[in-house]
């Protein structure tokens, strides 16, 4: 999968910090999603390919600044 096919039903849930995806593409979800992500079709088994290293650097970013990690964030 692109970093474009990966946003398709994943915007929303990225945006918010729900998701993020790990610097091999890997998905990350949040605690406080992995209850709720297949119901609202966010597919939790995802991997980005052919990162580039300023997908790397955003996403990293996102990982500090955006995704919440904890279930109480």
């Amino acid at each position: 999968m692109s970093l474009r096919e990966s946003r398709g039903g994943s915007d929303a849930a990225f945006d918010c910090g729900l998701i993020s995806f790990a610097d091999d593409g890997i998905i990350i979800v949040s605690e406080r999603f992995k209850n709720d992500a297949a119901l609202l079709g966010v597919k939790t088994d995802g991997i980005i390919r052919d990162l580039t290293d300023g997908h790397r650097a955003y996403l990293s970013w996102h990982r500090t600044n955006i995704f919440m990690d904890k279930a109480d964030g």
